[in-house]
């Protein structure tokens, strides 16, 4: 994803297309209901804020990249919304 996404900002930014990506970590939804407790106690222990992220921190952050007020500047980014899971 991450190669065509650069290939996209290449050919189409100069058409005034802005290529954004938000990559959410693990997110408190019905695709984990039928999760064990144990699996999700894992899962979150191993996030450095210690739990699944919300609907609703995530979100904002779509709202931010299509927003041309909040980033008309702002293409070829890849934004990570995960409590720090993938942290280097």
């Amino acid at each position: 994803m991450h190669d065509i996404h650069r290939n996209w900002v290449k050919e189409f930014t100069k058409d005034g297309i802005r290529f954004n990506i938000v990559s959410p970590g693990t997110i408190d939804t019905a695709f984990h209901d039928d999760k064990s407790d144990d699996l999700k106690d894992n899962i979150a222990n191993s996030i450095p804020m210690g739990r699944f992220g919300t609907i609703e921190e995530v979100a904002p952050t779509f709202a931010f990249f299509a927003s041309h007020a909040c980033s008309g500047y702002i293409t070829g980014q890849i934004l990570d919304v995960n409590g720090g899971q993938i942290a280097p």
